[in-house]
């Protein structure tokens, strides 16, 4: 499956050397065609991503992905390095961990 000119649909994507597993949406076809990673509201025309050859397709869904065990985790690192994970139990609470840790809220307003 050549990456560079999918048709448009929801596909499970493998970046060589990684574990992790990437959701890329596409959407359109010719010069209107934008590619969507993850959850991001900004698409790119194939020709614009940079590191797109660095990934693989492992699979095209047929519909929209059946969804088990999710999680979402706000993740941040301090000025030393160390790493923190925030574990989000419900949408309602994203902005209360704002609120509590308002020093996190600069780096999701932009």
């Amino acid at each position: 499956m050549d990456i560079n000119n999918l048709a448009p649909g929801i596909y499970k994507l493998k970046k060589s050397g990684d574990s992790t597993f990437r959701l890329l949406r596409v959407v359109d076809k010719g010069k209107a065609q934008k590619y969507y990673f993850g959850a991001s509201v900004k698409g790119l025309h194939p020709s614009k991503v940079s590191n797109l050859g660095d990934f693989e397709v492992s699979e095209k869904y047929s519909g929209k992905p059946a969804v088990s065990d999710c999680k979402v985790t706000l993740s941040f690192k301090d000025g030393s390095g160390s790493t923190f994970d925030i574990p989000v139990e419900t949408v309602a609470e994203v902005p209360k961990i704002f609120v509590a840790l308002p020093w996190l809220k600069k780096f999701y307003s932009k």
